[in-house]
């Protein structure tokens, strides 16, 4: 009788025990979560800066190739036009 009485108190304390340990368990791996799901966030944020600033570049580098950029060189920075000819500033 008191074997069974020792393994019926057993068996509460465990069903009392495992029940609280899976919801620490649940409480802690929820703010696990968060704090992921906070740093996926900023890792997107900065990456859409970067992407954003890569493009505004590569529109900067195709800008500076093409054959509009060096007609604008030419005539603010040499004072010449297509043809070469020598622009008079009027002043």
């Amino acid at each position: 009788m008191t074997k069974q009485t020792k393994t019926i108190k057993f068996m509460l304390f465990l069903l009392i025990i495992i029940p609280i340990i899976l919801f620490s368990v649940g409480i802690i791996q929820t703010f696990v979560l968060k704090s992921k799901q906070n740093e996926l966030a900023n890792a997107n944020y900065v990456l859409d800066q970067k992407l954003q600033t890569e493009q505004e570049l590569q529109n900067e580098a195709d800008y500076k190739s093409s054959d509009e950029y060096k007609d604008e060189y030419q005539k603010y920075f040499n004072n010449k036009s297509k043809d070469e000819d020598i622009l008079v500033k009027k002043r």
